[in-house]
């Protein structure tokens, strides 16, 4: 089973163009005036830098999220769901037959594996906000750094998040070798993906 989240490249892709103008009219002041040419010339290099940022990090890297049984190696983005013995659904296999894995790409090019991480070795999965939206009384968990290095000391924070300005994301953590992996995924709890997620925890 695979997720690939789908990215609201509009609002990064305005946001990119808007730096790209203040760069290009930063050169153009630059170019007018030898006093302050300087301060001019950083704010084009700050707006052209910012510009390929957004477009890099929010319009050209994607994110590919698949759970599969150990040792498969057929493509992640095959959607057919493998065989098991007996023909046991993945979501109902027990959690030391797969692994979950991110894989991460720009542009066209084949992406390349981030992680691949045992099912059993999962900790905490949960559903997290990025702001604090709670009504009075609404226990809302909010994702914060901090809180996960306070509880998970020495913890690798990985955000694998292709929504500009997401609202609500899935935190798993898992044990890797000696220390934990935090992963913040841009994954619906209503997926099968996020459903198996927080039912193996």
């Amino acid at each position: 089973m695979t997720y690939r989240p789908s990215p609201n490249s509009s609002v990064p892709t305005m946001l990119s163009f808007l730096c790209l103008g203040i760069g290009i009219v930063g050169y153009i002041a630059g170019s007018m005036t030898e006093r302050y040419a300087w301060i001019f010339q950083l704010i084009c290099l700050a707006g052209v830098v910012a510009s390929l940022y957004l477009l890099l990090r929010w319009r050209m890297t994607w994110f590919v999220f698949a759970i599969r049984p150990k040792d498969d190696h057929s493509a992640v983005w095959e959607d057919a769901e493998p065989a098991l013995a007996g023909g046991l659904s993945l979501r109902y296999a027990p959690a030391d037959m797969l692994d979950f894995i991110v894989v991460k790409g720009q542009g066209s090019r084949g992406g390349v594996m981030e992680c691949v991480l045992g099912l059993d070795s999962l900790v905490q999965a949960s559903v997290v906000f990025r702001t604090d939206s709670r009504m009075p009384g609404e226990d809302v968990p909010v994702y914060s750094r901090k809180d996960i290095l306070t509880q998970y000391p020495g913890a690798k924070v990985y955000e694998y998040i292709q929504t500009y300005r997401w609202e609500k994301a899935i935190l798993a953590v898992f044990r890797d070798g000696d220390g934990y992996a935090a992963l913040l995924l841009d994954l619906p709890e209503d997926t099968e993906i996020g459903r198996t997620l927080l039912s193996k925890r």
